[in-house]
């Protein structure tokens, strides 16, 4: 059976309250805003280019999500940076895709030659 809209929002947010998927946000009125948006994120990014089957299985792809979020994912508040900064790659050299979240998103690193 495929979870409904509201199925999804639950799980999202029992993955937000039980810390489970995420540890970034305390879900309390005052950052609200801030879940919500994460939330937003999360649809338009991932699961509306993926079919989810289970609430399972939607664990996994938020898990993995977060995964992106937190390590790879280009925020412009942290001036293109990640939330884990990662080391700026060398000026030349090879670029090497590294996919993410089963290939929906790509990180791009340069190896030296």
């Amino acid at each position: 059976m495929i979870p409904s809209l509201g199925e999804t929002d639950g799980v999202l947010r029992e993955c937000l309250a039980t810390r489970t998927c995420l540890a970034i946000f305390e879900v309390n009125s005052e950052n609200e805003y801030y879940v919500e948006r994460f939330i937003g994120s999360v649809r338009h990014e991932c699961l509306d280019h993926v079919i989810v089957l289970n609430a399972s299985r939607l664990r996994a792809i938020l898990k993995s999500y977060v995964a992106y979020y937190m390590d790879s994912r280009l925020h412009l508040a942290l001036g293109k940076d990640s939330p884990q900064s990662r080391p700026v790659s060398p000026p030349v050299g090879r670029v090497i895709a590294t996919p993410q979240l089963g290939g929906l998103h790509h990180r791009y690193d340069r190896r030296a030659a």
